[in-house]
């Protein structure tokens, strides 16, 4: 054995030498979990590639980073991660025996060990599955290759000794001289060591995990530790008169899970059933029996259920279902029926079976929320949930029923029932109480009936809020709500239209999951670091506690498309389109603000599935624009810092601290406004806004009631920035400067427009406005003609603009004339015939 030199420098060149990329890598740290294995340089993967003698040698000024890894790629490392000592070496042998010659071994945390090859053709990482091995101690195999690296030398972070190399340590070993295989060849290892591990007795931990929790199930143990008279009682059905040392082991170690040292007195007596006992051997073994291995007390209980032990004093009162051939349809019927009368938290979402599932993300500052992730029920959580709810049970030959594990076929069978399911259905989730239509207040966690939405805000303390709110009471709470926002740079600080806007998105943001169809709202300013994104941030906050999941708009719609519909199958409640620095536009954008509900892919499927849009959608950029049916979708804040720098600006206050700080009472000050509206009959102040009619009536009315502006007029903002609609305008006013109120055909425009005059020696275009905006809608094109004339007039046809529309007047002949009305000019015209 050799173990690694002292000197990393001479370890790293050496490896350099011999073909290899070495990395240095930090040494171990109590307080760093990576500790020990983590590279100590950033963009490792490239410095690696491309590391030079000199820069090798400067890696020793790195503190606390005399590790040396090595980049793979060019080589694989299998590691085989197993503390089991005859298994790993029999996936070792497995391997030397079907490659022909020994591999160099490295050996760290002994038993475990890694082998390297080399390989011609790159591949990514390859994986076992886990295992849970017969001592409880967890086992995988990983080939490591591509973007990969190894610690080869230095210290162990677990044992604190040096790593070893079993005969010719790696630097010492030509990377030509390694023995070559190939992607295939790993997969082989891969299945090969599957089965040495399965006839070892070592089982999937996804498969262990679902026996455990049944055999705890079973003994109906949840958070409590079951008595020693249950678990003498289970092991009585567990014969040991010949049992094996791996199932004897299993047995010792289920009991000290359950009892801890006082199961000594239970396991012992056991113990001397067998005919190998021997007391030194039981009681070290228990010694070093550890209560946080992978074995629990529901190893025991399963054991002893196959065996036909059932627990005392326990009337299971799950309803029995009966498992015989020819009634799949039946069973599977009868298999909802018990999960829904369980009352276990599944539902269906965009096509899929979810369950919730709490998801922790850190917060500047140290803090950090929870927030709820609906995600994919699996065939076999399905079984385990299937079976929490009734007991499956055949007939034997003798015409007894028995306990059985449910067949997969009933789970598999259910999952294919897409849009058959009885289970509730998801519309959204919130994170504070919100009311419903009729004005009551959903401040209860969990499923609502009457809304379909998830509720989660368990722990969270909200204040109460007044029984009887007039104006004055909610325009005095609406104070209340914008007190955070008061630095914020609005532009428009005498008519306060970005501020009503604001408030509305908020307010949207509360009722969102309980509204058909809202619009999107964008946060613009001229120049980066004005606050854009933080007023996202803040309003997030308010509504669901967390702040917004943001993603990339991309550089195509077919991306956006993607990543959105990601989003909304995912069920985040806020969607931030983040740096939109483009004009924002594209049909699926314009139909999830529109429509209810909208059809999307799952990624990495090809299956299309239909999703709920009740979603807030935001957007923030620099000068952002929208284009084409987006600009009647969306409300617009502008922020304008007025500085050079405005991210050097100081501010009196942490919005965000504040935000955290006084949630429940900024909550509450909003269902103040939200119930006095109610109590006032939801006065309809402002009229419909087209596809959006509830949000109409319950958010714009709402805005308008208490005094603000109506926050729709900043849709005129949206429009005036499009550049479509800038480009239509410049049409329509080129036309009516160029004819007025006359007809005119497609070929007098062209002529029109190609017409020119001499200025000076040389002749330029007459009417170089009309031209150039020609040039635009043909893609910027210098040479006109009468077919992309004609499409351009076919794009702003009908097309009211202002007061001004062309009208396309006659087709006689295979020849449209148009006209202008509305326009300056073509008013003077009109004016003009008028008179005379």
């Amino acid at each position: 054995m050799t173990n690694t030199l002292n000197n990393p420098t001479h370890v790293r060149l050496k490896l350099r030498e011999n073909g290899y990329r070495p990395v240095p890598v930090l040494d171990p740290n109590p307080a760093d979990k990576s500790g020990g294995k983590r590279p100590a340089i950033p963009n490792w993967i490239a410095a690696a590639k491309n590391a030079s003698i000199d820069e090798i040698s400067g890696w020793s000024s790195i503190k606390n980073a005399s590790n040396t890894g090595v980049l793979t790629g060019e080589i694989i490392a299998i590691d085989i991660d197993i503390l089991d000592t005859s298994i790993a070496d029999a996936i070792q042998n497995s391997i030397v025996d079907e490659l022909g010659s020994p591999l160099p071994t490295r050996f760290g945390q002994r038993p475990k060990r890694l082998l390297v090859a080399r390989t011609d053709k790159p591949f990514k990482k390859l994986a076992s599955p886990e295992y849970i091995l017969p001592d409880g101690s967890k086992g995988q195999i990983e080939i490591l290759c591509e973007g990969q690296q190894f610690v080869a030398y230095g210290v162990h972070p677990k044992t604190g000794l040096p790593y070893e190399w079993e005969g010719t340590p790696l630097h010492e070993t030509a990377l030509d001289d390694l023995p070559c295989v190939s992607e295939d060849f790993c997969r082989n290892i891969l299945q090969c060591a599957n089965d040495i591990l399965i006839e070892q007795g070592a089982l999937q931990k996804s498969e262990f995990d679902q026996r455990e929790q049944i055999g705890r199930d079973i003994g109906r143990i949840e958070y409590q530790l079951p008595t020693p008279e249950i678990v003498k009682e289970a092991l009585s059905y567990i014969p040991n008169t010949d049992l094996d040392y791996q199932s004897w082991f299993q047995m010792g170690a289920s009991i000290h899970s359950g009892l801890g040292d006082q199961g000594f007195e239970i396991f012992d007596p056991w113990s001397q059933q067998s005919a190998k006992y021997d007391s030194r051997t039981t009681a070290k073994m228990w010694q070093h029996l550890k209560s946080e291995g992978a074995i629990t007390i529901g190893t025991l209980f399963w054991l002893a259920h196959q065996n036909g032990w059932r627990k005392s004093n326990f009337e299971d009162d799950r309803p029995v279902i009966l498992v015989k051939g020819g009634a799949l349809p039946e069973i599977v019927d009868q298999s909802e029926e018990a999960l829904i009368a369980a009352q276990i938290e599944i539902y269906q979402r965009a096509g899929q079976l979810v369950r919730p599932t709490k998801v922790r993300t850190d917060n500047d500052g140290g803090s950090s929320s929870e927030y709820i992730k609906f995600v994919p029920v699996t065939e076999d959580l399905l079984s385990e949930l299937f079976m929490r709810s009734a007991r499956y049970e055949k007939q034997n030959r003798d015409g007894d029923q028995v306990p059985i594990d449910i067949p997969s076929r009933i789970s598999s069978t259910y999952l294919a029932r897409q849009g058959g399911w009885r289970v509730p259905v998801i519309t959204g989730v919130i994170y504070c109480p919100i009311l419903r239509e009729d004005g009551s207040i959903v401040d209860k966690t969990g499923y609502d009936a009457a809304t379909g939405i998830y509720a989660a805000f368990d722990g969270d303390e909200f204040l109460p809020i007044p029984e009887t709110v007039s104006l004055t009471d909610a325009q005095n709470a609406y104070s209340e709500v914008m007190e955070p926002f008061q630095e914020f740079p609005f532009s428009d600080t005498e008519d306060h239209t970005d501020e009503a806007v604001l408030f509305t998105a908020l307010m949207t943001g509360f009722v969102r999951a309980s509204l058909p169809t809202a619009p999107m709202f964008g946060f613009n300013a001229p120049v980066a670091g004005s606050g854009k994104s933080l007023l996202v941030d803040l309003i997030s906050l308010i509504t669901h506690g967390r702040i917004a999941a943001v993603i990339s708009p991309g550089k195509t719609e077919e991306e956006l498309e993607k990543r959105l519909g990601a989003a909304l199958i995912a069920g985040d409640a806020v969607i931030s389109l983040d740096n939109c620095n483009d004009t924002l536009q594209g049909a699926f954008l314009c139909q999830t603000v529109s429509q209810e509900r909208v059809k999307t892919r799952i990624l990495g499927k090809s299956v299309n599935v239909e999703v709920s849009t009740k979603t807030l959608i935001v957007a923030t950029g620099n000068n952002i624009s929208f284009g084409d049916d987006l600009t009647r979708r969306v409300l617009l804040v502008t922020l304008d810092p007025k500085v050079d720098r405005p991210e050097n600006r100081e501010f009196k206050n942490d919005a965000a601290y504040v935000v955290r700080k006084n949630r429940a009472k900024l909550v509450a000050a909003c269902l103040t406004i939200f119930r006095g509206f109610i109590q006032a009959g939801r006065p309809q102040k402002a009229p419909i806004l087209g596809s959006f009619p509830d949000w109409s009536k319950n958010i714009r009315s709402l805005v308008v009631w208490l005094g603000l502006p109506d926050p729709c007029i900043s849709m005129d903002k949206v429009r005036d920035n499009d550049p479509v609609f800038q480009r239509n305008e410049a049409l329509l006013f080129e036309l009516d400067a160029a004819f007025g109120a006359e007809p005119f055909t497609t070929l007098q425009l062209l002529q029109k427009a190609e017409e020119r005059e001499k200025q000076g020696e040389s002749w330029t275009i007459k009417n170089a406005e009309l031209h150039a905006v020609l040039a635009e809608f043909s893609g910027g094109k210098k040479d006109l003609n009468k077919i992309s004339i004609g499409k351009a007039l076919k794009r702003v046809v009908d097309r009211m603009i202002g007061e001004m529309v062309l009208r396309q007047v006659s087709k006689n002949g295979g020849k449209s004339s148009w006209q202008v009305t509305g326009g300056r000019r073509a008013k003077t015209d009109e004016l003009a015939d008028q008179i005379l």
